[in-house]
């Protein structure tokens, strides 16, 4: 008697789960992203490219600043070369992922980024007169 209720439990778990697995694998795909929203978020990735771009040029004129004055060595210098040709790179990935919304898109996705970077610079200096002043 326990080996047949035993054998019908398993038998039945396995039912159920073969029943979820035909359902879960049949089940709707997601739908595609769109458009917008992945243009915002290229535009996003474009901003925070401008910001890193702006910190390595200030980083550049410090640093070029202490190597001559031998306060730092060239393995510094060295890497800070390196993460110019990277983000370089990423500036060219930017780009070519834009021109695939359309074949002007790679420049315009820059003078975007630029105005929106402008834009929160902006924002924060109004916000830093208010808790000044």
């Amino acid at each position: 008697m326990s080996l047949v209720l035993a054998i019908s439990y398993i038998v039945g778990m396995l039912m159920v789960m073969s029943t979820f697995s035909y359902f879960w694998r049949r089940r709707k795909n997601d739908p595609p992203v769109d458009e917008v929203l992945l243009k915002g978020a290229l535009l996003y990735r474009a901003v925070m490219d401008l910001q890193q771009l702006t910190t390595l040029r200030n980083d550049k004129q410090a640093l070029a600043t202490l190597l001559q004055k031998g306060a730092v060595g060239d393995d510094l210098w060295t890497s800070l070369i390196e993460a110019e040709n990277e983000l370089g790179q990423e500036f060219r990935d930017l780009v070519a992922e834009a021109n695939t919304f359309g074949d002007d898109w790679g420049q315009y996705i820059f003078s975007n980024a630029n105005e929106v970077l402008q834009h929160q610079k902006l924002k924060d200096l109004k916000t830093e007169m208010k808790e000044e002043g």
